[in-house]
């Protein structure tokens, strides 16, 4: 599994506390990357607000990208630990990062780092032919271990083709309510037209307020693959830095990520090895 890519229609519920609570409870090493192209910061402003990011940014790997030299070693130096306060600087993806056993849990912490999105919108746009050659060397991150987490914001403009190239998983973010499920239908239209590989489903946050699984499953294309309880103060640990419930996974909101993080990467293993195979048939 590698590349699973996250996006709303919505601002709310942030596609972007979700992506960050998954990377946290992922049953694997993982690497988030913020890719929303309207610049928000939200991850160094809220949950890693006492971090030093060092001018670490995806928009600095436009130099190796320009120089021919290769993104890996720009990649890397432009990670931060999700966990703990040093800032990654090694010259691979995965050397810096730790893996330890959570106090109080069974569940073991597997190595997660972000790389921080656009500082400003231009940055953005310059970006666009790099997209593709990033989509590479995520895809290429499987083969140290590594899964990638891809918070796309909301889809706007659509996703960036060299995501899509190299996704095996598109979920769109969104609520149960009639003005959520409004936008993510409209923009379910621009995902399918993309013609990607990837597997496209619904991530719901607060089934049943008001519709159900059952009665979006009927109306919508692409299914529920999965859903989140809602919880507005303990999402407020990831979204804004509160630190009420941090490092808590007792919770009803922090064991729901446990449980979506395991199910998503096995959909995402699964799929991964469906498109697999199914070149390997028609490879001469």
């Amino acid at each position: 599994m590698s590349v699973v890519l996250f996006a709303s229609a919505t601002n709310s519920p942030g596609v972007t506390t979700t992506c960050l609570g998954l990377a946290l409870a992922w049953p694997r090493a993982v690497v988030l990357v913020d890719a929303d192209r309207d610049a928000g910061r939200a991850v160094l402003s809220g949950y890693l607000i006492r971090s030093d990011a060092a001018g670490r940014a995806i928009h600095q790997l436009m130099q190796p990208y320009r120089q021919g030299v290769g993104l890996r070693a720009g990649l890397a130096h432009n990670l931060i630990p999700l966990r703990g306060n040093a800032v990654a600087g090694a010259a691979n993806a995965t050397a810096t990062l730790w893996v330890k056993k959570a106090k109080h849990t069974n569940v073991v912490e597997h190595p997660a780092s972000f790389l921080p999105g656009f500082t400003h919108p231009a940055a953005a746009s310059v970006f666009e032919p790099v997209w593709a050659s990033l989509g590479i060397e995520l895809n290429a991150l499987d083969a140290d271990g590594v899964d990638v987490l891809v918070d796309c914001g909301r889809i706007g403009i659509g996703l960036p083709a060299g995501l899509l190239d190299v996704a095996t998983l598109v979920l769109l973010v969104g609520r149960s309510s009639l003005r959520s499920l409004a936008g993510l239908e409209a923009q379910l239209k621009s995902v399918t037209a993309a013609r990607t590989a990837a597997e496209v489903g619904l991530l719901l946050v607060g089934p049943g307020r008001p519709y159900s699984v059952a009665e979006i499953n009927k109306q919508f294309a692409v299914p529920v693959m999965a859903t989140l309880p809602w919880s507005s103060d303990e999402a407020a640990v990831l979204s804004d830095g509160i630190f009420r419930f941090r490092h808590r996974r007792d919770t009803a909101l922090g064991q729901a990520f446990i449980a979506v993080a395991a199910a998503i990467q096995k959909q995402a293993r699964q799929r991964r090895e469906l498109l697999h195979s199914e070149t390997s048939e028609v490879t001469p």
